[in-house]
């Protein structure tokens, strides 16, 4: 067999590379385009170093991802409604997989088909068939992946109604009434509650942890927001970076907090303002 020149390997390399890209953002956007659709709110999309995500200010921006734990593409909408999210989450999490799935066919069919494809874009399509096909297939194998969860395993415990199904409709409720700027003291205190009884050290409890210590400030709680603001730096060194800096900023928010309950006024409504967005991505 005659040997393969070196530049015939690179173009194989690079076509193999830009098959991964384009995979990954076919995955990510099947998550974005299953959450669009029921209605939900775009928040964020990284691919690689590439990052497209809401503000505070509500406008969307690109920026470069300096979350390593995210290197692997991530894609997240929130929940502007509390009604329904049990199936719209459920759609949610296969929408990604589900999208893999297709475009593996897709190729797989460009690959066989009556008009099948020849040369650079025959190995184009062979590689865009296996990473695809490879990235829809594993993530529905139910299995932890870093801090976070695959889709499969998200999806078990969402249609499921033991203690991880109700802290999963406990968090995209909690995600809803943020994005709807709800202050927390006016959350329902049963959500956070379905949302700490599972103790798994995940960064679903380290978020139900700053949760809680922003409803115990805004409530007035000092004491009781500083313990739950301590378990959830406990646990945010293995969470995504976006909640560790939510975390950090919990931390002047609860100093501010404390400054204020010691003027003869205290601390007024005007005080409080809606907290950034650090909810766990769709993926």
């Amino acid at each position: 067999m005659a040997p393969v020149p070196v530049s015939t390997l690179l173009i194989r390399i690079l076509l193999g590379l830009l098959a991964a890209w384009i995979a990954v953002v076919v995955h990510e956007c099947g998550h974005l385009v299953a959450g669009l659709s029921a209605g939900w709110r775009f928040e964020l999309l990284v691919i690689g170093p590439l990052r497209l995500a809401r503000g505070p200010d509500g406008r969307v921006r690109f920026e470069w991802n300096r979350d390593i734990a995210m290197i692997g593409g991530a894609g997240g909408a929130t929940p502007t409604h509390t009604t329904r999210l049990r199936g719209a989450m459920a759609l949610n999490a296969a929408g990604g997989p589900l999208a893999s799935l297709l475009l593996a066919l897709f190729a797989h069919l460009a690959l066989v088909g009556p008009h099948a494809v020849h040369g650079a874009l025959a190995t184009f399509c062979g590689w865009l068939r296996l990473i695809s096909g490879g990235i829809g297939i594993i993530n529905m194998v139910p299995m932890a992946n870093g801090p976070f969860v695959t889709d499969g395993l998200r999806l078990l415990r969402v249609l499921g109604h033991g203690p991880q199904g109700a802290r999963e409709i406990a968090l995209l409720t909690l995600c809803a009434l943020e994005a709807r700027s709800v202050p927390p003291r006016d959350w329902d205190a049963t959500l956070v509650e379905r949302g700490l009884a599972v103790r798994d050290g995940s960064m679903f409890e380290c978020q139900f942890e700053l949760w809680a210590c922003q409803r115990a400030r805004d409530g007035g709680r000092l004491d009781a927001a500083g313990l739950a603001l301590e378990r959830a730096l406990a646990l945010a060194p293995r969470a995504p970076l976006e909640l560790r800096e939510a975390c950090q900023r919990e931390v002047a928010a609860l100093e501010v907090a404390r400054r204020c309950s010691t003027r003869p006024e205290g601390l007024g409504a005007h005080d409080w303002a809606p907290p950034e967005s650090s909810a766990p991505p769709g993926t």
